[in-house]
């Protein structure tokens, strides 16, 4: 019955009108470098490009040696410098829709000293004399005289590559976007810093060539929390890419304008299920009635979820907590912190408290607009005090805890998060402080603490309760 309607759907699709246009079949692309021999660097660039494109999924790419056959059959070479005419003149050829046209701004190669000598240099000239300095410097310009265009540095090269990537209609041959790619690395051989320069821009290559054909899908199916959207393999989805579901954009006429209301946002799917022209998909996140015909369009960067939170133990103890999530929308999550606060120590004395961890989390069930899920959190907290004799004094806490998480969404980009937490065991650590050597010296060392009688301890084990704002952003 499914497969029934999604056919069904396909085949009215051309009468139902609808203003908001699907994305149905991959995008016919041909890329070309402005340099174009083998080894040229644009050349380099491109086949990267087009290696990610392919990886994509959502691109044609017109074979290289499909294209050199067309234009060796009208007596044209893929060689010299292209320009954006000839672009134009060749993706007709090749009937692609629209091309890429890459361009190097900027490229450098250069020796540069490591950091090591840096650091070494600025310390020796801090101990010199006006005298030795004067000496060095002149000694120096002697050799940088003799040593000209010599490289000093051939294990320590730094590359920059800077590149243009414009898309150009074929049928207009104006451009249409265009997007920066910047390649930076230090250190090794020359070929060595320029692979690892060139790989540094892949991460961007894949970013930007995505937000140049964006997917735009349609619920065609909805079953409780599932929705199955028209793309799948054909298009390159993967299972959890990320959805925004929205209604459909409305025209409108307003003095004698016609104009496009875009449709108000609705909910957040996660893709889990992939098949080769359709997909399953999870709501993961709903503010609004979704229904069949919704939009579902694709977001190319996975919101981002970041979480506020306040905290007390019955220690006693108060505490203020930054969370980041990492891959929020999936059963099994993770998350990064930052805390401070304070705790009430043995000698029932405020004691000072900051730290970083890190968490699990598994989503076990959602009833409506209330989540549900099972948190382990692991702080790494540094105690803060001043001992007997006036020196500031740091411990080690260790608390692993696993707790309860109840989530209410009180908005598209907010939820209220509830948690109770148990902290089985406490581990504190030794109290000590440092002090420099001598008085000439830098270098430092770590020396017990002193106290007068038994040393302050925290203990936090028991429960941990805490309230917080989450706030989700959707770019």
């Amino acid at each position: 019955m499914k497969y029934f309607l999604l056919i069904l759907h396909l085949a009215l699709l051309p009468l139902t009108g609808q203003e908001n246009e699907l994305t149905l079949e991959r995008k016919k692309l041909i890329i070309l470098p402005a340099d174009s021999g083998p080894e040229s660097m644009g050349q380099k660039i491109t086949n990267i490009v087009s290696g990610e494109a392919v990886q994509l999924g959502r691109f044609d790419i017109i074979d290289r040696s499909h294209l050199e056959a067309i234009l060796e059959e009208q007596k044209l070479h893929l060689s010299g410098l292209i320009d954006e005419n000839q672009v134009v003149e060749i993706g007709e050829m090749a009937a692609a829709e629209e091309a890429l046209f890459i361009k190097i701004i900027a490229y450098n190669q250069k020796g540069v000293p490591p950091k090591e000598k840096v650091k070494k240099k600025e310390k020796d000239e801090e101990d010199d004399s006006l005298f030795e300095w004067i000496v060095k410097e002149t000694v120096t310009a002697v050799i940088d005289e003799k040593l000209e265009g010599v490289e000093r540095y051939p294990y320590n090269i730094q590359t920059t590559i800077q590149a243009e990537v414009r898309l150009i209609n074929i049928k207009t041959g104006k451009s249409k976007h265009s997007f920066k790619l910047y390649g930076h690395y230090t250190g090794g051989t020359k070929a060595e810093s320029f692979t690892r320069a060139l790989r540094s821009m892949r991460w961007q290559i894949r970013t930007k060539l995505k937000t140049l054909y964006i997917l735009s899908s349609e619920i065609v199916e909805l079953n409780g929390k599932e929705i199955t959207i028209l793309s799948g393999k054909n298009l390159g989805l993967r299972k959890g890419a990320i959805f925004e579901i929205a209604s459909n954009d409305r025209k409108k006429t307003y003095k004698g304008k016609s104009i496009t209301i875009p449709g108000k946002p609705r909910g957040l799917a996660r893709i889990t299920e992939v098949g080769p022209d359709a997909s399953i998909a999870k709501i993961v996140r709903k503010w609004r009635p979704i229904k069949e015909g919704n939009k579902a369009y694709e977001i190319i960067s996975s919101p981002s979820v970041n979480e506020l939170a306040f905290s007390y133990n019955e220690s006693p103890g108060m505490q203020m907590m930054i969370q980041h999530w990492i891959n929020p929308f999936a059963p099994f999550s993770m998350s990064v912190s930052g805390q401070i606060g304070t705790f009430t120590d043995s000698r029932n004395e405020t004691t000072g408290q900051f730290g970083f961890g890190f968490g699990f989390g598994y989503k076990l069930f959602q009833l409506g607009p209330i989540g549900n899920a099972l948190r382990f959190h692991i702080p790494i907290d540094f105690a803060l005090k001043s001992d007997d004799a006036d020196h500031l004094a740091s411990a080690t806490i260790l608390s692993p805890m696993i707790g309860w998480e109840t989530s209410i969404l009180i908005g598209k980009s907010k939820d209220l998060v509830i948690s109770v937490f148990t902290i089985p065991k406490s581990t504190f650590g030794e109290w000590t402080y440092t002090e420099q050597s001598d008085s000439d010296s830098e270098e430092s060392t770590t020396v017990d603490a002193f106290w007068n009688g038994e040393a302050p301890t925290v203990d936090l084990t028991g429960l941990f309760l805490s309230v917080g704002i989450r706030f989700i952003n959707i770019r």
